[in-house]
């Protein structure tokens, strides 16, 4: 708080506020207006106040479309209502202050700023609201747990992605008929259905909301076509299309949205049995044990099946080369990209050869020192496959004997862009950098982080 207002305490003379809100607000404000000689009614009022919060109002519920919709249709809206105020004050201008049951961190208060044409949020303070810190109230758990995902996926020449999501969920104590669910921007999703019935899409983009969550994911709402009884179970079925996988100058590929190429909701665990139609010339790692692997003409097919649930379920392709290790209880597959990816590739070395020194005719032009630079070789791009496939088999024997059971027996580990590395169960995104010599990357990744991150 204080970094931003200059001041540990939130003191502030308010000009202006318009509330927003799905709680039981409006009838308490109403009862303390209508009761006793505290209000009263000025109806010539009704058309100024229109015409100039009208416009405010509307740009401010815009943010909130989703979150409406969602406790409007929602039986228990009273407890998870939200509350929200846009304060205008003298000295910081306008600020916004929540409370939101549903999130982790119940209270927030916090200003959009425009930062050279580029939106962004900058959040004062977020903490658990009293109750929630003293155990009089824990957050509900999700509305609908997803149990099991069926995924058929076609990537084209063009490595479009093409899917049909089946996703198997079961209702939690309490009735719903909205499905809060996430899903990256990238994908665009065209019908949807539950048990077999077209359900509703609701897609709002919020310029507030985003700014907020500052990520590459985009909220949206399944509308079942009717309320979902409490503990029973369906199917919601997706099909969707969307670009996810970038490809730079030198043929080497990099699965953009990781975690949300398919609709996710709450973090439960689930099980996914995951079918892709890709080129045959590329090699596909996810998680999960191998069911089926064929080539059909100029395309593969291949499908895996996770034996235990896990959180979510990442993917990568690309022209690799494989290093198998095995060890007792489970196999580590290491795949590293045969070519090297454009960003690490050896620049030219600028070189000043001076030319010998002659006569000159009067009146003629000098020519300039000529530049030229030899063409480095460039490093190899597999050079460390084998230590790495070392270093991960070893890793991963920790946590499977000494730690925790993880309940996969087969870790795929990929290549992904340099300087980025990310785990999923069963599938480990590794560095460009960790498969070169550290005398082959380019200088700016030679720093201590980028040797203490990714070793040789």
């Amino acid at each position: 708080m204080a970094k931003y207002t200059e001041s540990p305490n939130l003191n502030e003379h308010l000009t202006a506020a318009v509330f927003v809100f799905t709680d039981d607000s409006a009838q308490v404000l109403l009862d303390q207006i209508t009761k006793g000689e505290s209000g009263k009614q000025v109806p010539e009022l009704a058309p100024m106040l229109a015409e100039r919060w009208g416009p405010v109002m509307k740009n401010l519920a815009s943010s909130f479309e989703l979150r409406v919709v969602r406790d409007l249709l929602a039986p228990q809206a009273k407890d998870q209502g939200f509350f929200f105020a846009a304060v205008a004050g003298n000295r910081l201008g306008n600020f916004d202050l929540l409370y939101d049951p549903r999130s982790p961190e119940q209270i927030l208060a916090g200003q959009l700023q425009d930062r050279n044409g580029r939106l962004s949020y900058d959040i004062w303070a977020s903490f658990a609201s009293r109750n929630f810190r003293t155990g009089n109230r824990v957050r509900d758990k999700a509305a609908v747990a997803a149990k099991e995902f069926k995924i058929d996926a076609s990537l084209d020449n063009e490595l479009k992605l093409t899917m049909t999501v089946r996703m198997k969920a079961k209702v939690g104590s309490l009735p719903v008929r909205v499905l809060p669910l996430e899903i990256s921007r990238a994908m665009q999703i065209s019908s949807v259905s539950v048990d077999g019935m077209p359900a509703e899409l609701v897609f709002r983009e919020s310029a507030r909301v985003r700014a907020i969550r500052a990520g590459d994911n985009d909220p949206f709402l399944v509308v079942a076509p009717q309320v979902l009884a409490p503990g029973t179970e369906h199917e919601i079925v997706f099909e969707q299309a969307g670009s996810v996988i970038q490809k730079d100058n030198n043929g080497v590929y990099f699965v953009a949205a990781r975690s949300n190429w398919y609709p996710r909701g709450s973090d439960e665990f689930s099980l996914f049995d995951m079918t892709f139609r890709y080129p045959k010339r590329l090699n596909l790692v996810t998680a999960g044990d191998i069911a089926e692997d064929r080539v059909e003409g100029d395309w593969r097919i291949t499908r895996r099946s996770t034996p235990a649930p896990m959180r979510l379920a990442g993917f990568n392709l690309g022209e690799y080369e494989k290093v198998t290790r095995a060890a007792d209880g489970f196999t580590v597959d290491v795949y590293g990209n045969r070519r090297l990816e454009q960003a690490l590739q050896p620049k030219f070395s600028d070189l000043v050869v001076v030319q010998p020194a002659a006569p000159a005719p009067r009146g003629a032009l000098i020519p300039p020192p000529s530049r030229m630079g030899p063409i480095p070789a460039p490093p190899d791009p597999l050079g460390r496959l084998r230590e790495v496939s070392t270093d991960v088999s070893a890793a991963f024997q920790i946590f499977f004997t000494a730690v925790w059971s993880t309940g996969v027996e087969e870790l795929d580990g990929g290549s992904h862009s340099a300087a980025f590395g990310q785990g999923f169960p069963g599938l480990v995104y590794l560095s460009t950098l960790s498969y070169m010599e550290a005398t082959d990357r380019p200088a700016n990744l030679r720093g201590s982080r980028q040797l203490t991150f990714f070793p040789t």
